[in-house]
């Protein structure tokens, strides 16, 4: 097996897990998954609340980020790599989905929804945030509020119009012709 096949089968097993955790059992609740670099798997992503228990609303997420300690969901790529390149958390993009024009404007599900994605647009992680805001329970946690809010340039800038597509790969996507704005993210080596 070429390293792409295994690499689109890895992938194809993550997204599968990623999409069953999505649905409500009488087990479990819907939860985000990501990555987690250390132990290299999957697990649950904690949406930040305040003090008082309140979810943290998907468009105040960049100004919670620059406040708080807290980090949107890794995405794959850490699992794609080896080494100490297998040790980077690499922090999705948040965004607000736009569908592209030549797509029935405004009458895709997505269309002005916030949204995470891989922000090099390499492994398709790609999760919608209002749907899982909506839901009544979920995973939380507060993070603790930094003693100096990140400078603008640390939050990034808004990113060029980026088209959600893995294509090569052949992995699902959400829907093609999708763009999602919003700050692209810098890999964070964890030490220790």
């Amino acid at each position: 097996m070429s390293s792409q096949n295994k690499i689109a089968l890895a992938l194809s097993h993550y997204f599968r897990r990623i999409q069953a955790a999505q649905f409500s059992t009488e087990f479990s609740v819907p939860t985000i998954l990501h990555w987690k670099p250390s132990p290299g798997n999957l697990v649950p992503w904690n949406w930040p609340c305040t003090v008082e228990g309140q979810r943290v609303p998907p468009c105040e997420l960049e100004n919670h980020r620059q406040t708080h300690e807290f980090q949107a969901p890794c995405c794959l790529c850490p699992a794609l790599k080896k080494g100490s390149d297998a040790e980077i958390y690499t922090e999705t993009r948040i965004g607000l989905v736009q569908v592209a024009p030549k797509v029935q404007y405004g009458r895709h599900p997505l269309n002005g929804q916030y949204a995470v994605q891989c922000a090099r647009n390499h492994c398709g992680y790609f999760i919608c945030l209002e749907w899982f805001y909506a839901l009544p329970l979920m995973h939380l946690r507060y993070y603790k509020k930094r003693d100096t809010p990140l400078p603008a340039h640390e939050l990034t800038y808004i990113s060029d119009l980026d088209y959600i597509d893995n294509n090569d790969l052949g992995l699902y996507q959400a829907s093609p012709g999708i763009i999602c704005r919003g700050t692209k993210r810098r890999e964070l080596r964890r030490d220790g």
